[in-house]
């Protein structure tokens, strides 16, 4: 079928609800027959999960998935059950000319380093843009930070993707958007656009991302190579996070047959971002004293490298979970 849903609970509970030491949360699920369920995301107090139905599962079927969140230290248990409906898909029917064009977020939040979808609602036949005879013309006005990919029209559903070039937060203009075709019809579509730390709002102050490219990497001492996936430039505060983006992990993802390769580079970016802020949390504390070479004492930070090894392990294993996500 290739169709999937998402569930999302609002917890009302801080970020750190899954990594902090102290009341630390927990979730779990019923484990179905019928469904593949994973956890797919924990921002902003939403905590969301993917389900999938089996390559067995036939439509019409219909299942309740009890879902569980716990916090144990403070006796707290939550449990939803939630239907899961598959069904048949019903044949789009749309008009030979559009009626509407309607944006479906008012603000496209894009986090540094990767891409996001901006998506419209329309009730216009799949080859508007395509055919022969009174097509539909669609201009996008350039944005020196902004790439854009090709529109899809499927199914009454605009989609453009918007990827962020800069590896810094800046303010963007609006993204301006002209449909029109030979029967009069014109439509202005604009979009606001804020740059974002991957998967969270700039006011939560969570460190920014670095995108390190393959041109850059005799800039940094020691200098980067293909095993390193990210570093951490300060054990002080954690205010910068530093990621290869030309690093092995990602030349492993190009070679993988997935569905959707920009939402899978997307997804390993966060991860190695999420992992390295629980990372630094975890090691921040951590001090050990070595003698030098000319017999003093001196204090050595042996947290670089347990990262840096840290850091590759727990990539390549997110690497495997996102080709079992996304085949």
């Amino acid at each position: 079928m290739g169709s999937y849903c998402k569930i999302t609970f609002n917890t009302g509970a801080d970020e750190r609800l899954f990594e902090r030491r102290e009341d630390r949360g927990e979730y779990d699920w019923v484990k179905s027959e019928k469904f593949q369920i994973a956890f797919s995301s924990y921002k902003r107090g939403k905590l969301t999960f993917r389900v999938d139905p089996n390559r067995d599962t036939k439509a019409p079927t219909e299942e309740a998935i009890l879902f569980h969140l716990y916090v144990p230290s403070k006796n707290i248990e939550f449990s939803k059950p939630i239907t899961v409906i598959v069904k048949e898909k019903v044949q789009y029917v749309g008009t030979r000319f559009p009626s509407f064009f309607k944006k479906t977020k008012d603000l496209l939040h894009i986090p540094l380093g990767s891409t996001r979808k901006m998506t419209f609602t329309t009730d216009v036949q799949n080859d508007y843009f395509e055919r022969k005879t009174n097509p539909g013309k669609l201009t996008i006005e350039h944005q020196d930070f902004l790439k854009f990919g090709n529109p899809k029209l499927k199914d009454g559903i605009l989609e453009i993707k918007v990827g962020y070039t800069e590896n810094k937060i800046q303010k963007i203009d609006d993204i301006k958007i002209v449909i029109s075709d030979d029967a009069g019809n014109h439509f202005e579509l604009i979009t606001p656009v804020e740059i974002t730390p991957p998967e969270s709002e700039p006011q939560l102050n969570l460190p920014e991302l670095i995108a390190i490219e393959k041109k850059n990497w005799s800039n940094d001492t020691p200098q980067w190579d293909e095993n390193c996936v990210a570093r951490i430039p300060s054990w002080k505060e954690l205010k910068t996070i530093k990621i290869n983006m030309d690093a092995k992990p990602f030349d492993e993802l190009k070679k993988m047959v997935i569905a959707d390769r920009d939402s899978a580079r997307d997804l390993l970016i966060r991860q190695i971002y999420i992992n390295s802020v629980w990372m630094f949390l975890e090691f921040k504390d951590l001090q050990v004293a070595s003698t030098a070479n000319n017999g003093q004492i001196k204090d050595l930070d042996p947290r670089e490298e347990i990262f840096e090894m840290g850091i590759r392990a727990v990539t390549k294993n997110s690497l495997q979970n996102i080709k079992k996500l996304l085949r």
